[in-house]
């Protein structure tokens, strides 16, 4: 009489063929994973740049109703992070200089360059040419490049990372 059940080889050989598929799988949702922190660090900048110019061209004083001569907001950038700035005055410091938010980067993505970021105000153009701003996921070598227009108009495009 013949017992329908499996052999030792024929187990260690399923369970090498899953550790195998698991392994390979894994690796895919890893870098899966840390494109998505990629795009959404990408996107959450293009959103903020998008409101500083929108805050400008709208001439919104809702932090400081009694600014008498608005310059426009301004992104600012400090490590891995950045800030939306009120600017009350042409030079946007002191008193005419106020913090609106701060925003951070996903965990493995830094700016490779940047640039602080002035939006007029009516025109909703920038006080520079052109500025770029890029991105990197150090975890899988993989960049995004922001450019910002004179005019105040934002694109991206994925770039070979130096």
């Amino acid at each position: 009489m013949k017992s329908k059940s499996f052999t030792l080889i024929e187990l260690i050989i399923i369970v090498g063929i899953v550790a195998v598929l698991s392994g390979i799988f894994l690796g895919y949702y890893n870098n899966f994973s840390e494109e998505k922190k990629l795009d959404e660090g990408v996107k959450k900048l293009i959103d903020v740049l998008n409101l500083a110019r929108t805050k400008s061209l709208a001439a919104d004083l809702s932090p400081q109703t009694t600014c008498t001569n608005f310059a426009g907001y301004k992104i600012e950038f400090i490590g891995n992070t950045y800030d939306l700035i009120f600017c009350c005055n042409s030079s946007c410091t002191g008193g005419g200089r106020i913090k609106i938010q701060s925003y951070g980067l996903p965990s493995s993505v830094s700016f490779l360059s940047s640039s602080t970021i002035s939006f007029k105000p009516l025109s909703g153009e920038t006080s520079q040419a052109t500025t770029t701003i890029t991105l990197k996921n150090t975890n899988i070598n993989q960049c995004y490049q922001v450019t910002v227009q004179a005019s105040g108009l934002v694109d991206f495009n994925k770039l070979t990372c130096p």
